[in-house]
């Protein structure tokens, strides 16, 4: 086993992180200081460190880049990254972020995953996340197609930066959308069901004491439109929605 009690603070690093582990379950951080590094803090694919009492902070992307890697984190903070504090290639990472112990804050995003083309669950431990410009699990704009989705209900935001099209050539596909959280859509983006001969559904049930909103993630008018509708784009659709907020 081996043991890392230090700072970590270089520019650069390599593979575009201070710490980059591939298929291994080393090093056991304790106590370190991973800052400062021209891209990502640490960036691990197929790797499951264990990180203690650490802190990852001040990197010019994102504090973690996880592409397949589920690390323990234990009594850590994320912080002041100029991306994510997490960052996961796809749903094929699951840090533990033990008893609500690792706190993730003042990033650009808590957590950031490139498609909504995924199903999404809390993520384990819950970490607390405080002060993140997207406070919550940001995800990109893309398509939902190839096989049904759900988005659990879950005791953060979701934050969406771009339009998200529902659709599947020939046939539907679904987007189940569970009661009782919030969806935030970054000015201009759509929720789009369907399109031309490609069917799609969307099922969003809230319910009285737990209704599903969506809210325009801006305090200001915007030129054009922002989130002001679900959109009808196909006569191949199924939509299934009570109540909502908007």
């Amino acid at each position: 086993m081996v043991t890392y009690y230090s700072k970590l603070y270089v520019l650069g690093g390599y593979d575009n992180a201070n710490l980059y582990c591939y298929q291994s379950n080393e090093p056991l951080l304790v106590q370190c200081d991973i800052a400062g590094a021209d891209g990502n803090g640490i960036r691990l694919n197929d790797a499951h460190l264990n990180i203690q009492n650490s802190k990852i902070r001040n990197n010019t992307e994102n504090g973690f880049h996880l592409t397949s890697s589920n690390p323990p984190l234990v009594n850590s903070t994320i912080s002041y990254n100029g991306a994510a504090g997490v960052y996961f290639s796809s749903t094929a990472s699951v840090p533990n972020f033990s008893a609500s112990s690792t706190t993730i804050d003042h990033n650009l995003y808590a957590l950031h995953y490139p498609s909504p083309n995924a199903t999404f669950y809390q993520p384990n431990g819950s970490p607390i996340l405080t002060d993140n410009t997207y406070n919550g699990i940001a995800i990109n704009g893309g398509d939902i197609t190839g096989a049904n989705r759900w988005w659990n209900s879950i005791t953060y935001d979701y934050f969406i930066l771009g339009t998200v099209r529902i659709f599947q050539y020939n046939r539907y596909v679904r987007l189940t959308i569970e009661p009782g959280y919030t969806l935030r859509f970054v000015a201009g983006a759509q929720l789009q069901i369907g399109i031309d001969n490609h069917g799609g559904e969307l099922c969003a049930t809230g319910t009285a004491t737990q209704p599903i909103t969506f809210k325009v993630l801006t305090t200001r008018p915007v030129a054009g439109p922002g989130f002001t509708s679900i959109r009808i784009m196909s006569i191949r659709v199924a939509l299934r929605i009570s109540p909502i907020a908007k």
